[in-house]
């Protein structure tokens, strides 16, 4: 019998003819097809479990109704379990979360960060399940917003005297969380329409700008946010140079986990973290900040997104404050700071 299927046996193609090439071709295609069938079906059947960091944004609805008082951009770090594929594409996303749908106005103390993840649409239909988070509990204050119509705007020009002031319009209405009305909303209330300088204003010559308004208090709104004033410079001001420290301010979580055992902040070769600032203002407020200069607070905002790896240096906007009482401003712009997070080297205990 083996004799006779022998003789029908097809006889291997010749060794690099080009049947040869084709039944080698052949076969690795339906290795390759086999092999991604099996990825897939791993993908599809199996789970892991993953730690992964996400950004809570906590924003109450309508916004023109309702607050949140508390910090409402929080860093979680979720461990989870799911799908590879999922887990992977869910890492640094941004959920969104309406505490106005569930909770009533006032102050809710440790408020579990788990079950509200694990409530969120964006997280249900990836079909995770959410084994723990970090941090584990949250701090919610929601308040309901009330209008105060009719508020009138003041010019705040600090850096100069002016006249001929006309703004538009002369009143705009103001949005202020119902637990602070009391204090913010009181007889003689003003708006501020505080101009920004960008460089030295003619004196004498009328000047029309878009001017942003000055919230009262934290947690207001106006509506609107901004309006045309026209105004005169009648008296221009000095300039003075100052030499300040740069700090920075990090994200609330990173006081909490261990961001910076992980992370270190490096500037970027031959840079320093002091700038040079050009203060415009009258000889008397100029002289009173000289007299102050230690309160001069400026600093860059670093941010989640920093701990990304970067192959470059990242410009950070210098802010600065000054003295509040105190009428001056930056007469020109900040240089950034370049900079970068790095992680750290991991330390390997020595043997015993």
């Amino acid at each position: 019998m083996s004799a006779r299927l022998a003789k029908f046996r097809k006889p291997p193609p010749r060794r690099f003819s080009r049947e040869w090439y084709v039944e080698g071709l052949r076969t690795a295609i339906w290795v390759a097809i086999i092999t991604t069938l099996i990825w897939v079906y791993a993908d599809i059947h199996f789970t892991k479990e993953e730690e992964l960091q996400v950004t809570l944004l906590i924003q109450a609805r309508p916004a023109e109704k309702m607050i949140v008082l508390s910090p409402s951009n929080i860093a979680v770090r979720l461990k989870v379990k799911g799908r590879k594929y999922v887990i992977d594409q869910f890492g640094g996303t941004q959920l969104s979360y309406d505490p106005a749908e569930e909770l009533r106005p006032g102050l809710h103390r440790d408020v579990n960060t788990i079950d509200i993840v694990r409530r969120l649409l964006d997280v249900s239909r990836a079909g995770l399940e959410v084994i723990s988070a970090h941090p584990n509990k949250l701090d919610i204050h929601l308040d309901r917003l009330e209008r105060v119509p009719g508020v009138p705007v003041m010019l705040d020009y600090p850096l100069a005297k002016v006249s001929g002031v006309k703004l538009s319009p002369e009143r705009v209405d103001l949005l202020v969380p119902a637990s602070r009305a009391g204090q913010i909303v009181k007889e003689g209330l003003r708006i501020l329409a505080r101009v920004t300088p960008t460089g030295n204003l003619p004196v004498g010559e009328p000047v029309t700008r878009q001017v942003l308004l000055v919230a009262p208090g934290p947690g207001c709104r106006l509506e609107p946010e901004a309006v045309t004033a026209t105004f005169t410079v009648s008296e221009q001001v000095g300039k003075k140079e100052f030499v300040v420290p740069v700090r920075t301010t990090t994200p609330w979580a990173w006081g909490a986990d261990d961001t910076w055992s992980k992370y270190k902040l490096e500037a970027k070769p031959g840079e320093t973290w002091t700038r040079t600032i050009v203060v415009s203002g009258s000889p008397i407020e100029l002289e009173k900040l000289r007299t102050r200069a230690q309160e001069i607070r400026a600093y860059i905002v670093l941010k989640e997104s920093d701990l990304k790896p970067v192959g470059s240096w990242l410009p950070g906007t210098v802010s600065v404050q000054f003295p509040a009482d105190l009428k001056v401003g930056l007469a020109e712009p900040v240089p950034p700071v370049n900079y970068r997070m790095v992680k750290r080297a991991e330390t390997v205990a020595a043997p015993s």
